[in-house]
């Protein structure tokens, strides 16, 4: 493995983790702009990890 390699894995692990915090933001955001948001799962079982 290059060096090339090494840092688009690195890029790729920190973006997958962004982009799931993103989504996870945006979702909340749209959620409650629709007003309600009765789709959201409950909060909980979202930080337990």
């Amino acid at each position: 493995m290059n060096a090339n390699q090494m840092i688009n894995m690195v890029i790729r692990i920190v973006m997958r983790r962004f982009l799931s915090r993103g989504v996870n933001a945006g979702m909340d955001a749209v959620g409650k702009r629709m007003g309600g948001g009765a789709k959201r799962p409950p909060r909980d079982s979202d930080h337990r990890s």
